[in-house]
C-alpha cells in the first residue's frame, strides 16, 4: 500500500497589509468614500478598526445598508485606482512569492477586487506567482473562500496556511479550520494581533519564511 502523502501547503495570502504596502492609499480612500456616506470613519485608526471582523461586516456595523455595500466598495475602486501607482510590495515579499510557488498551493484571498489584485501583481511580475485569486467579487466572507479553496486543492486543513495582517484575517482563518500567520507590518499592530491567538506571528518577511 502507497502510504506516501502529498506534502505540498495550501498557502492562503491576504492581499492588502500582506503583499501589498497600502494602508496608507487604501485609507484615504476609505475615508473619502465614508465622507460621501456619513460613516463614522475620520482617521486611520478608525479603518484599523473596521478590520477586527470582516471589513464588509464592519460597513455594516456602522450604519451602512447592506444594498449600498457594493456601490460604496466601487466608490473605494475608483479612489483607489488613483493612488494605484505608489502601491509597491513590501520589502523581501516578491522574492518570498517566486521562491515558495514551485513549492505549495499559493492562492490570495482578499477584500481587494479580483482585477485589482491582478494588475498589481502584473506591476511586479507576480501574476505567475499564484494558482488562483479570489477577490471580493468572488465573495465577501472569506471563510467561504478558505473553505473552496481547501477543497479545490484537495489539502487538508491542518495542512492549510491562512497569512493575513488583521484580527479579522485571523477569526475568518480560525473559523475555516486553518492554521492562522499573522504578520505584523501590515494594518494591525502585533498587541491587537496576539489578542486574536494566531497559530504563529512573524514580524518580518524571514521569520515568515521559517514557518513556511
Amino acid at each position: 500500500m502507497n502510504t506516501h502523502k502529498h506534502t505540498k501547503k495550501l498557502l492562503l495570502w491576504d492581499f492588502d497589509g500582506v503583499i501589498a504596502d497600502s494602508f496608507h492609499e487604501v485609507c484615504e480612500a476609505i475615508i473619502a468614500a465614508a465622507k460621501a456616506y456619513k460613516l463614522p470613519i475620520f482617521t486611520e485608526q478608525d479603518v484599523r478598526n473596521m478590520y477586527e471582523i470582516n471589513f464588509f461586516e464592519g460597513l455594516v456595523a456602522r450604519g451602512m445598508k447592506k444594498e449600498d455595500v457594493p456601490l460604496f466598495m466601487s466608490r473605494i475602486v475608483k479612489e483607489r485606482t488613483e493612488r494605484r501607482e505608489s502601491i509597491a510590495p513590501y520589502p523581501g515579499m516578491v522574492e518570498l512569492l517566486r521562491e515558495l510557488f514551485p513549492l505549495h498551493h499559493m492562492m490570495i484571498i482578499s477584500s481587494a477586487t479580483t482585477e485589482e489584485i491582478q494588475t498589481f501583481l502584473r506591476r511586479f511580475a507576480l501574476d505567475t506567482s499564484f494558482h488562483r485569486v479570489l477577490g471580493r467579487d468572488a465573495g465577501y466572507s472569506k471563510t467561504e473562500k478558505i473553505t473552496r479553496m481547501i477543497q479545490e486543492a484537495h489539502v487538508l486543513p491542518e495542512n492549510t496556511y491562512y497569512i493575513g495582517d488583521t484580527t479579522g484575517d485571523m477569526v475568518e482563518g480560525k473559523t475555516a479550520g486553518v492554521k492562522t500567520i499573522a504578520v505584523t507590518w501590515g494594518y494591525h499592530t502585533e498587541e491587537m494581533l496576539i489578542q486574536s491567538k494566531p497559530d504563529h506571528i512573524a514580524r518580518n518577511v524571514r521569520e515568515l519564511a521559517t514557518f513556511l
